[in-house]
């Protein structure tokens, strides 16, 4: 069996102590939750838990806890933050929405309830499912929600909606972490039980995670939610990072991908590291310099003259709104600017092709600043028609 093949978190009978597990990592949950940022796997788990639950939440047909006592049977869910346009049209008005709502009855009553669901609970809050933020998301959708509705409750119920609101509740992983979590609001919560094999396979950087376990010899997880999500965010962390390394600097914008699992242990092997605690080690240097230079080139990306040298080359007067310009003026300026970033990211491409590192290439690009300012304030006026 090769080195790429056959980790899972199930694939040996092997049982390790729940402390024993945790000391191969040096850091709480807490600060690997902050590393997992290197590689979005809160954005990775947060989707994937609501494509999860959102598809779990009415499997086992059991009756739900009403909030002010007795029970009801939820029916259907209907997706409100979790639907594409409907959370377009809410973003646009500003306006907060729960995930979903959960349709169900009680003695005959039309019931709905907001749900969120949470794959972590120690950022979250009881505001999203409040009867007030649901109230307002649904008269901001107007129709549309009724109409939606209508799949589940009859037409003239769905109309009446807001007559059936009671107050929401978070659905989670019941994870110890999430046990122990004091949501603000203290809202209702529901458990969600989730088995680790039928939830982490799937995700981006799941093949990560499940070496970065073998390698600490901390595998198989079949007890410990926390410990799987913490080397799933490792896992991500590692291939987010190890992907940004490997993408020029002078890149032209777009998503960092992910490094592969061959890429990984590629480089894990050249710096001959053994344990996840040693390879975080020597990856935060070398993180900590990559993203120096990115912030030195987000810099010199800024717009390269002043306002009021724009307004000097354009005939403007300094104190003129930009909307208050001309017509072609306003155009120009767009255009010039992505001119000016291109040549300045072609530039600096072509200067580290030439052999020039990557901390030389933005020194000499920061000393080319009063040639560039030059060069963009010509084009600006040369596509305002100023010249």
């Amino acid at each position: 069996m090769g080195i790429l093949e056959g980790y899972g978190f199930l694939s040996c009978p092997l049982v390790v102590n729940a402390r024993i597990r945790w000391q191969a990592l040096p850091w709480s949950l807490a600060e690997i939750r902050q590393l997992g940022d290197w590689g979005h796997a809160s954005n990775h788990l947060g989707s994937a838990w609501e494509q999860f639950a959102c598809a779990r939440l009415l499997v086992d047909r059991q009756p739900w806890p009403l909030p002010g006592g007795g029970l009801y049977r939820p029916l259907a869910v209907v997706p409100i933050g979790l639907d594409e346009n409907f959370a377009r049209q809410l973003s646009a008005a500003g306006q907060r929405a729960p995930d979903a709502c959960v349709i169900g009855r009680a003695r005959g009553r039309p019931v709905i309830q907001p749900v969120d669901f949470k794959f972590s609970l120690d950022h979250a809050e009881a505001g999203q499912i409040a009867i007030d933020v649901a109230r307002a998301a649904g008269e901001r959708l107007g129709p549309a929600l009724s109409e939606r509705l209508q799949s589940a409750l009859p037409a003239e119920q769905a109309t009446q909606w807001q007559a059936y609101l009671v107050p929401g509740v978070l659905v989670a992983p019941p994870s110890a972490s999430n046990r122990r979590a004091r949501v603000p609001g203290r809202p209702l919560i529901r458990w969600l039980p989730t088995a680790i094999e039928e939830f982490f396979p799937s995700l981006p950087a799941a093949s990560v995670a499940e070496w970065l376990a073998q390698l600490d010899q901390n595998w198989p997880i079949r007890d410990d939610f926390d410990l799987a999500e913490a080397y799933y965010r490792l896992g991500a962390a590692l291939a987010g990072a190890l992907g940004r390394l490997a993408r020029p600097l002078f890149a032209e914008g777009g998503e960092i991908p992910l490094a592969s699992l061959a890429a990984i242990v590629a480089w894990q092997q050249a710096h001959n590291l053994h344990s996840t605690a040693a390879i975080f080690a020597a990856l935060r240097p070398a993180l900590l310099a990559r993203r120096a230079r990115e912030r030195q080139l987000a810099q010199l990306l800024r717009r390269p003259a002043s306002w009021e040298q724009l307004a000097q080359a354009l005939g403007q007067s300094p104190t003129t709104p930009l909307d208050q310009w001309p017509e072609a003026a306003r155009r120009a300026l767009p255009l010039a600017l992505a001119d000016d970033r291109a040549e300045l990211l072609a530039r600096g491409r072509a200067l580290v092709a030439a052999g020039t590192s990557e901390e030389e290439a933005l020194a000499l690009l920061q000393r080319e600043q009063a040639q560039r300012r030059a060069r963009f304030l010509a084009r600006l006026r040369a596509l305002a028609g100023a010249d």
